[in-house]
């Protein structure tokens, strides 16, 4: 099951605590290597270019300030018709640059994967959940987009 949210509607404490909740991690078992963790989901207002969105956000500039590889992973895919059936399919290594008072501060690594119609993130562990947050909150002002978290038997999407 799952709980979407409208990021306007959340304050950022909120909505920094619900992605916390979904970092991946890598703990160590009983001497074996284990993944914990989920993502969590942006669903976009309107259809995007995952090309152009990829673009616009892998910039140190202002609002961003990420550093981002970006791969394609797959082209858009048309039936006999014509008609699309699956959008392009992206990926960005991200690292989100911490400023404060101007100046570099931190970072935090996340990646996304993105289509047309959703961007599905993964907040590493060490990645502070404010400043994915952040990043979150100017995705939603710069495309709209409304979240999807697992619920608390974490199950997503």
């Amino acid at each position: 099951m799952t709980k979407s949210v409208v990021i306007e509607d959340l304050e950022t404490a909120d909505l920094a605590e619900r992605i916390d909740a979904t970092r991946i991690t890598y703990p160590d078992e009983d001497g074996r290597p284990a993944i914990e963790g989920t993502t969590f989901s942006l669903e976009f207002d309107d259809p995007v270019d995952p090309e152009s969105f990829c673009e616009e956000i892998s910039t140190p500039e202002d609002p961003w300030r990420m550093f981002g590889i970006k791969l394609k992973l797959a082209d858009e895919r048309t039936d006999e018709t014509g008609d699309v059936v699956a959008s392009e399919y992206w990926s960005v290594a991200g690292v989100l640059i911490h400023v404060e008072d101007g100046t570099h501060a931190d970072t935090s690594k996340i990646d996304l994967e993105i289509t047309s119609e959703w961007v599905r993130v993964y907040v590493k562990e060490g990645c502070c959940e404010h400043r994915a947050a952040e990043f979150v909150r100017t995705v939603d002002q710069e495309f709209g987009v409304t979240a999807t978290f697992a619920d608390e038997t974490g199950d997503c999407r």
